[in-house]
This record gives structure tokens, C-alpha cells and sequence, in this order.
């Protein structure tokens, strides 16, 4: 036993030696669920049972190996987008899986766990459809088809008689094969992909987006609609104008989905909705694996859905799938210490989670509208704005109820802000205040010159809105101020309050103002984009969200810092772009949310994100710790020190009797230099001494607490 031990002990030495470094970084939350599909296939035959894949928009290919009941990312060797833009379509050939993306062909022989890039001789690589005939791989790209007769290794473009270049579709019938195009209708080959021709007669669109074979009778799907061939493509008829994306043949029925599905068990002589459950969806890819059909779904209520009765009864299967675009973020205080995290979506409605992310629950009975913008708890309440109004839940998110009496009926709500017994909406008809709930609204406009509200703020009993302009209240919006002077853009998107400093987030921008407004000045030293999409404040520290990527001033907006560690890269640049900050204050400390376009939630603590700071990336000649400016200092002092190779890093502030009072730091660092800041609340005047340790290294300092 003790040799084992002794064994597995050197083992985890080799692996940490040999891993990658881990540092505190951003951790992308378990949710909110779905997002925007683009493909769904099955693998019959996958190792360990039939899988489920799905892509999609934002966050990759995920798989499920319980028909759809959970699913989990696999994401691994994607390459297009930083691994998080997914399959636009899916092709099963034993127990290997291929993926079509709009970087090409990739091909996974272990369940997707990984996926290689199999894309020689394929020289347009937007992938719009893939078949497997035999031994022989087809895709259908933007810029014409190919085929491989060797799992992907190369291709040969196989074009001759197509007039028109996009590839929709394929279907294989007999020694046929059909491909639907973009502009060109059908065509046939009979020799392969060497050579098409038309196969259009009967055929009143053009622009074939799907192809089916049910027994020998063949179906292409159109915007105009479905039409049938009873005689291999000879001719065609029309048998639906329902505007048509994708089709699937699964044992006697047949379905055709765009802009809901329909269903014919008669070959295609009468069509029957099967939409139920399906409510606003564009569909854009179907499968099925057995009696289980899926759907890839697109626009309101986005993810997958799946139905075990042919298509009469849908429902949501998107638990793992973190895909989504989050625009709002609310937390509402559970009583016991902790909080109720809700988060609204462009395309799902609101979810909540009680675990700080870890998992979420769908809070959408009685939500009519799926695109959210706006979220505030309030008491026991929570609202929701978004278009055509308002909406609120007094059970954290059970149910909801139309809110929005008094507001025009077309109105956009783009932010809320609560001040004591008063709620305000900020919107695309201006300003609106309930003094009973959400009961009713009234229009408060008085001095707004443009009434496109996009954000609002709450400062004691000054109230401020802005949009194209910023606008101040001290009467609970019964009037208002133009206060832009010195704010050159006027597209503003956000507002944040540090102490008595008032900042506005800009696509200019951020801009602060030490007096209620009456002026502004910029303040974007350290921006490498000034596109300002969210903000937040926290303790004496701000957090925007600017271009791809955030960054955080911990000098009331004098400069900022990137903060991005954890985000995936794309070509050089962070992603994902954030739409909704939010730091949550705890009993165990504050944590720090964004809303994310397309990725969902990410997280970090806040004492992360203020703890220490990269300032260098180049490698110091030697280990250093500089005396803290200012000194003496009150409430807070910036420490500066440089680490010459990596390795764990503390630094630590100590009373004059040998007490730690403050760990700074205390992680893995790369070498380089870093700035941290120290804010001393609740410790006395007096003199204090500052320690870093970094391996052999440990000098110490003093700095006086001057109140």
C-alpha cells in the first residue's frame, strides 16, 4: 500500500509539473440554457450508444447521450471562432462524426471529445450540408461541392453543370444524387458529383433549401414550399406553400420545418401542423434518433426541443446547452444571507439560479415575450422589460403577469431603475414611473428632448436617464435636465455611481463627472476600444465592458486595466463582447457577473478581479517591491512589485504587533510586473507593513494609514 501511495504521489508531481498553469481567471457559469441552434445530428452508432450533437451560434457543439435529457460541451479542436462557433451541419459514418462549420470539415472518431480539421483541397470552407454515401463523404459549401472518398483527408471540388454555387442540400436516391442549391433549384448526378444537371421542371422556386428520400418518392423544401417527385426528379409538384428550412424522413411520416413544423403520413399528399410547444421558433435542422425527433431551433424560445410522440407534443431539452445572449442580470436577496440570480435573454426569457450559477431553472409560464432587456427586483418582486412592455413575478419567477397598463403598446423597455416605493422604466417612448408595483405606469418626459431611454440611475434623490443624451431628475422625474455638456458621443449605454463620481458608459466612451452632471470629462486611459456596452461599481472600483473584453479602474476611471484572464481569443482579440455587468455583494464577498453575447454568464469574485494587476508583460531583470503611492494614504494606496519568474505570490499588509490584517495576493504568477491596490477600511491610523513573498524573495515595506 505504501509503494502505491508512493506512486500515485509522483504521478500527480509529473502531471502538475507538466500541466498547464492555472491563475484565477473568469469561469463561464452553467447557464443560462440554450441559444440559437443551428444543426442537430445523431450518431447511431457511437461508441457507448447513440449520440446527439448540436450546434450552435455562440457556444459550440454540445452532445447528449441521453436523448436530449442533458448535454455537454464539446468543443475541443474547433477553429473557427475560438471553438465557439458550432456546426451549421452534422454527417455519421460508423462510429466517426464529421462536422460541417464555417471553417469547414472536422472530423471526431471519439464522440466529439475532439475534433481535427479535415479540410485539404476543400477551398471554400463554409459548410452548409454533408452526406455520407457508401465509402464517400459530400459537402455542400458557399462556394460549391466537394467530395471525399478517403474520411475527409482530401477533397475534389465536383462542380461541372452547376450553375450557381451555394449548396443547400443532398439527397441520395438510387445511383442519384440530388443537391438542393441556392438560386439554381435541384440538379442530379448520376455519376457521383462529375457531373449535374437540372432537375427543376414543376419546381416554382429556386433557391432548394432541403432534400428528403421517403421510399422512392423524393421531396424538396423551398421558401415557396414543399414539392414532390414521384419519378426520380423528372418533374415535381407542388404539395405545400409552407416555407420550408429543413426536412426529415423518419419511417412512414415525413416532416418539413422553417417557421414551424408540419407532418404528412401519406406521402406527402395532405400536411398537419405539429407545432405545439414550438411557440415563435424558427427551426433550421431536424433529426431523429428512433421514434425521438429534435429540433435545431433559431429566434424566440431558442435551443433544442425534442418530442417523443411524433411531433404533437414539443418541449425544451436544453440543460447544459450555454449558448445563450444575455442582456440583464437582477439578483434578489433569498433571506437567508444569499441571493436569487435571474438572467434575461435575447432568445429564452428569464432563467433563475439560487447556486451562483451552477445550475439554472426556465422561468417562462406565463412570459409572452422571450427577448428581454430589462430586469430589477424589488421586494419580493422581479420585473422584466423587453418589447411590447412590461412583465412582472411575485414568486421568483414561477409565473408572470402582464405589466404594463399605461405604457404605449408598442414600447421597448430597455432598463429599470427602483427608488424607494417608485419603479422607473427606461424606454423607447422615454420615461415611465409606477408608484404601485407595475400596477399601472405614467409618462414622465417633461424636458426630455429625445426620448430614447436606454439606461437609468438612481444617486439619493437624483434620478438620471440617457439615450442620445443624458438627462437629470430631483423630483422623481416630474421634470428633466439636459447634463451632456463635455460627453462627445451620444449613443449612451450605461451609467455607474462610485461614491459621489457619476460615469457614463458611451460608444465614445466612458465619461465621469464629480458634480451631479453639470460637466464631464473623459476617462478611457488604458482602453485599447472605447465601444462602452455595460458598467458596474464595486467598493472603490469600477468594471466596463468595452469592444471584446472587460476592464476594471480601481482609480475612480483615472485608468483601466484589461481583466480578461479565462476568456476564450479569436484571432488575436477577447471574446465574448459583454451586454450586462453586475457585482453581487455577499456575506462571503462580492461576485461579479457579465452577460455575455451568445456565451451565457461568466463570473469571477471580486476579490480576484482587485487583488493585483498585470502591468508588463516583459520579463523584470529581478524580483522588486516599490514603496506604496501615495504614503501616507487614506483610504487607499497603489503597491507596485515585479516577480522574475513564475511561481506562488503573496503579499500580505501586517499591523506594527506581527498581525495580518489583508491578504493582496496570494496565486500562481507569471513573471512581469504588477500593481495591486490596498484599501484600508476599518483599520486605524497608523503604520502598517506590506510583505512580498515570492519564492526565496521576501522584502517588507512600511505605509501609514493617514485618517
Amino acid at each position: 500500500m505504501k509503494t502505491l501511495y508512493s506512486l500515485i504521489l509522483a504521478a500527480l508531481a509529473l502531471m502538475l509539473s507538466s500541466s498547464p498553469r492555472v491563475f484565477a481567471q473568469w469561469v463561464q457559469a452553467n447557464g443560462p440554457y440554450g441559444g440559437f441552434s443551428t444543426a442537430v445530428g445523431v450518431n447511431p452508432t457511437a461508441p457507448g450508444g447513440p449520440a446527439i450533437f448540436v450546434g450552435t451560434l455562440g457556444g459550440g457543439n454540445f452532445r447528449s447521450t441521453n436523448n436530449g435529457v442533458s448535454w455537454t460541451a464539446v468543443n475541443t479542436g474547433l477553429t473557427f471562432g475560438g471553438t465557439y462557433f458550432g456546426a451549421t451541419a452534422f454527417a455519421a459514418k460508423g462510429t466517426s462524426m464529421f462536422c460541417g462549420t464555417s471553417g469547414g470539415v472536422l472530423l471526431s472518431t471519439d464522440n466529439g471529445a475532439n475534433w481535427t480539421a479535415v479540410n485539404t483541397g476543400l477551398t471554400s470552407t463554409g459548410v452548409i450540408a454533408l452526406i455520407v454515401n457508401g465509402n464517400d463523404l459530400f459537402a455542400g459549401t458557399s462556394g460549391g461541392a466537394f467530395r471525399s472518398t478517403n474520411n475527409g483527408t482530401s477533397w475534389t471540388a465536383i462542380n461541372t453543370g452547376l450553375t450557381t454555387m451555394r449548396v443547400n442540400a443532398f439527397v441520395v436516391s438510387g445511383a442519384s444524387l440530388f443537391a438542393g442549391t441556392e438560386g439554381g433549384g435541384t440538379f442530379v448526378s448520376t455519376n457521383n458529383g462529375t457531373n449535374w444537371s437540372p432537375s427543376n421542371i414543376g419546381i416554382a422556386s429556386l433557391a432548394v433549401k432541403a432534400l428528403a428520400l421517403s421510399g422512392t418518392t423524393l421531396f424538396a423544401g423551398s421558401l415557396t414550399g414543399i414539392f414532390r417527385s414521384t419519378n426520380n426528379g423528372t418533374s415535381w409538384t407542388s404539395v405545400s406553400t409552407s416555407i420550408i428550412n429543413t426536412l426529415l424522413v423518419n419511417g412512414t411520416a415525413i416532416y418539413a420545418a422553417g417557421s414551424g413544423v408540419v407532418v404528412s403520413t401519406d406521402n406527402g399528399g395532405s400536411w398537419n401542423p405539429a407545432n405545439t410547444g414550438l411557440s415563435g421558433s424558427i427551426i433550421f435542422s431536424l433529426a431523429a434518433n428512433g421514434s425521438t425527433l429534435f429540433a435545431a431551433t433559431s429566434s424566440y424560445f431558442a435551443g433544442v426541443c425534442v418530442s417523443s410522440n411524433g411531433g404533437a407534443l414539443w418541449s425544451e431539452a436544453n440543460t447544459g446547452i450555454a449558448a445563450t445572449y444575455v442582456r440583464a442580470i437582477a439578483a434578489k436577496s433569498n433571506g437567508s444571507g444569499g441571493f436569487d440570480l435571474f438572467a434575461g435573454t435575447n432568445e429564452n426569457g428569464v432563467y433563475r439560479s439560487s447556486d451562483n450559477g451552477n445550475s439554472w431553472i426556465s422561468t417562462k409560464t406565463g412570459l409572452s415575450n422571450a427577448s428581454i432587456e430589462a430586469l430589477a427586483a424589488k421586494g419580493t418582486a422581479v420585473f422584466a422589460g423587453g418589447f411590447l412592455g412590461v412583465q412582472a413575478s411575485t414568486n421568483n419567477g414561477a409565473s408572470w403577469a402582464a405589466m404594463s397598463t399605461g405604457l404605449p403598446p408598442t414600447v421597448t423597455v430597455h432598463e429599470f431603475a427602483v427608488s424607494g416605493s417608485n419603479i422607473f422604466a427606461g424606454s423607447s417612448a422615454g420615461v415611465f414611473l409606477s408608484t404601485n408595483d407595475g400596477a399601472n405606469w405614467t409618462a414622465r418626459n417633461s424636458g426630455i428632448t429625445n426620448l430614447g431611454i436606454r439606461t437609468m440611475a438612481v444617486s439619493g434623490s437624483n434620478l438620471y436617464a440617457a439615450g442620445n443624451g443624458v438627462y437629470l431628475s430631483t423630483n422623481d422625474g416630474t421634470s428633466w435636465t439636459p447634463i451632456s455638456a463635455g460627453i462627445t458621443s451620444s449613443s449612451i449605454t450605461s451609467f455607474a455611481l462610485l461614491g459621489t463620481d457619476l460615469f457614463v458608459g458611451t460608444q465614445g466612451g466612458v465619461f465621469r463627472s464629480t458634480n451631479n452632471g453639470t460637466s464631464w470629462t473623459p476617462a478611457n486611459t488604458g482602453f485599447t476600444t472605447t465601444s462602452v456596452s455595460a458598467m458596474t461599481s464595486f467598493g472603490t472600483n469600477l468594471i466596463a465592458a468595452a469592444g471584446f473584453g472587460l476592464y476594471i479602474s480601481t482609480n475612480s476611471g483615472g485608468n483601466w486595466t484589461a481583466i480578461n484572464t479565462g476568456f476564450p481569443t479569436f484571432l488575436g482579440f477577447g471574446f465574448p463582447s459583454f451586454y450586462a455587468l453586475l457585482a453581487v455583494p455577499t456575506g462571503s464577498g462580492t461576485t461579479v457577473f457579465g452577460g455575455s453575447f451568445e456565451l451565457g454568464i461568466w463570473r469571477r469574485p471580486a476579490s480576484e478581479v482587485t487583488s493585483v494587476q498585470l502591468t508588463s508583460f516583459a520579463t523584470p531583470e529581478r524580483f522588486g517591491l516599490s514603496q506604496n503611492y501615495p504614503n501616507p494614504f487614506n483610504p487607499s494606496t497603489t503597491i507596485h512589485f515585479s516577480v522574475g519568474t513564475y511561481g506562488h505570490t503573496s503579499l500580505r499588509v501586517y499591523d506594527m504587533l506581527g498581525r495580518e490584517v489583508k491578504t493582496l495576493v496570494n496565486e500562481n504568477l507569471d513573471a512581469g510586473s504588477y500593481e495591486t491596490t490596498f484599501t484600508a477600511e476599518g483599520l486605524a491610523s497608523g503604520v502598517y507593513i506590506y510583505r512580498l513573498q515570492a519564492g526565496e524573495y521576501s522584502p517588507s515595506r512600511k505605509l501609514i494609514l493617514q485618517k
